[in-house]
């Protein structure tokens, strides 16, 4: 474990772990301990993204709660030390997340996902069935028809041609991409967090990681996976508005696979919701963080 750096935002302390098994990844992690009688929350961002996502929520959580918010393997700082790098799924994801904690002995009382880091949270939650879950705009139906079109050619086998990928590098590295982008999600981002997601997009490894986790992400095999049924406790909240995870599918999908699951669908915010209205989003926590 490396040394530690104070992160500017409320306490976060950033942290440096580099998995055993010969990965070669480096994962990068705020955390701040909770104090005694208080929650941790464990924070999963969503693909293309980083822990950057979640600072509008965590700037107004209570600053006895403990957070451990992670940049997802290949995203943000949490980089491989090779290219290509290893493929890799929701399966291995949990699998670094659940040696990390470890390592920093810090236990989630609450794990909040969103989007594919949503599908994420359900790999743990099934090796945890008592530990609580809430996906924000889960990513577990097909990814929208835009999406699929901007950044399909470079994902499965394309992204280990070095051509492919220099290609969608500097596609993505220039600004209009990044918005049609986060405009096709229906949400309006306000300017600073849209800087952060054309940061993220200038950095070769980032889109690399992206790739490489679509790619690699399982969606059937988890939701086919019998022990879902054994979750206790799953609440999904979603957008109608959501241009990338639609009512209609995600519905159908909730009662044929995780009926136990409670849906909460707020009227407005797109698939970035948790960006645009943090407030909104603590309000349906509420309940679940302090029961």
């Amino acid at each position: 474990m490396s040394p530690t750096a104070e992160h500017p935002s409320r306490g976060l302390v950033r942290k440096t772990l580099r998995p055993p098994g010969g990965s070669g990844l480096t994962l990068r992690l705020g955390v701040r301990s909770p104090s005694a009688n208080s929650p941790c929350l464990l924070l999963l961002h969503g693909t293309g993204s980083s822990h950057e996502s979640f600072a509008p929520l965590w700037d107004r959580l209570p600053t006895d709660y403990g957070l451990v918010i992670p940049d997802l393997p290949g995203h943000g700082e949490s980089a491989f030390d090779r290219s290509p790098i290893p493929a890799f799924g929701l399966k291995e994801v949990a699998d670094w997340l659940s040696w990390a904690l470890e390592a920093l002995d810090l236990h989630p009382t609450l794990v909040i996902g969103h989007s594919a880091g949503a599908a994420a949270g359900l790999v743990l939650t099934i090796r945890q069935p008592r530990l609580p879950l809430v996906g924000l705009a889960p990513s577990l139906v097909p990814p929208p028809a835009l999406y699929t079109h901007l950044l399909g050619p470079w994902m499965g086998p394309l992204i280990r041609s070095l051509p492919s990928l220099a290609l969608g590098h500097w596609l993505t590295g220039h600004p209009a991409v990044i918005h049609q982008l986060l405009d096709s999600t229906g949400s309006r981002l306000p300017q600073s967090q849209q800087l952060i997601y054309e940061r993220l997009f200038k950095s070769r490894s980032h889109l690399e990681g992206t790739l490489s986790f679509m790619a690699g992400t399982e969606l059937a095999d988890l939701l086919a996976d019998e022990r879902l049924s054994e979750v206790e406790c799953l609440r999904l909240i979603a957008a109608r508005d959501d241009r990338w995870i639609a009512e209609g599918p995600l519905s159908r999908l909730v009662q044929r696979a995780l009926p136990q699951a409670q849906v909460q669908w707020l009227p407005s915010g797109g698939h970035l919701f948790h960006e645009v209205d943090p407030t909104a989003v603590l309000a349906c926590l509420a309940s679940l963080i302090r029961p």
